[in-house]
């Protein structure tokens, strides 16, 4: 189980993902930006 503080870091990573997201404009790499913001959820709900 994670500690609030390592959740609260992995918000905080997906909150900057999810603007770099928005802002690419590349496919390939907004496809890499999207897995690894599923990865992060998933960490955190497992």
């Amino acid at each position: 189980m994670l500690k609030k503080t390592e959740v609260m870091l992995f918000m905080k990573e997906i909150a900057m993902l999810t603007d770099e997201y928005l802002r690419c404009r590349d496919r390939f790499l907004k496809e890499q930006i999207k897995n690894d913001i599923d990865f992060l959820h998933s960490v955190i709900h497992s």
